[in-house]
């Protein structure tokens, strides 16, 4: 049920033009997650400075 929510959730935000990153409580330990970070935020400044 909690995915189901989620997706809904998820693609209404991408169609109001949002980018979404989804990250797992289970992923927050993970070395690269400020890799992750820093790539979504950079490339979605690079998509605003775009239009």
């Amino acid at each position: 049920m909690n995915r189901l929510r989620d997706e809904k959730n998820r693609s209404a935000l991408i169609s109001a033009g949002w980018e979404v990153l989804e990250i797992w409580e289970c992923q927050l330990d993970e070395p690269d997650l400020t890799n992750r970070l820093n790539s979504f935020l950079f490339s979605a400044n690079e998509a605003d400075e775009k239009k």
